[in-house]
């Protein structure tokens, strides 16, 4: 299976164990259906698409890499990945949690990306 490359605003990463996470924002139309009382009729309402947060865990080449990601908390830039479902769009980066692993040998961030389309 082929190691896929997101890239924020410039930082590189993978996202790791990719099979648990959605693979890009999950689009939903938001809608309210109101039924005629007395009726057997009803009216829908079909308002805008919402994206739900894209959340998973970034694995870095580097600290400083990682440190990288960090200070764009709250930015709104380019998310993109590459490989056979490469996908790209604008996202502002919501959240970043550090986690630590294996002493110097892997650098892991808890992100979540809110989708701007």
């Amino acid at each position: 299976m082929a190691r896929i490359t997101w890239t924020f605003d410039s930082v590189s990463f993978r996202v790791k164990g990719a099979d648990e996470y959605d693979p890009w924002f999950s689009p939903s139309s938001e809608y309210t259906l109101d039924r005629v009382l007395g009726g057997a009729t009803s009216y829908l309402d079909i308002g805008g698409t919402t994206y739900t947060p894209l959340a998973f865990r970034a694995q870095f080449a580097s600290e400083a890499t990682r440190d990288a990601m960090i200070v764009k908390l709250g930015v709104t830039g380019t998310l993109s990945k590459d490989g056979a479902a490469a996908r790209s769009g604008t996202a502002t980066l919501l959240k970043t949690a550090r986690v630590d692993g294996p002493s110097g040998q892997a650098f892991y961030l808890d992100c979540m990306f809110e989708y701007r389309p």
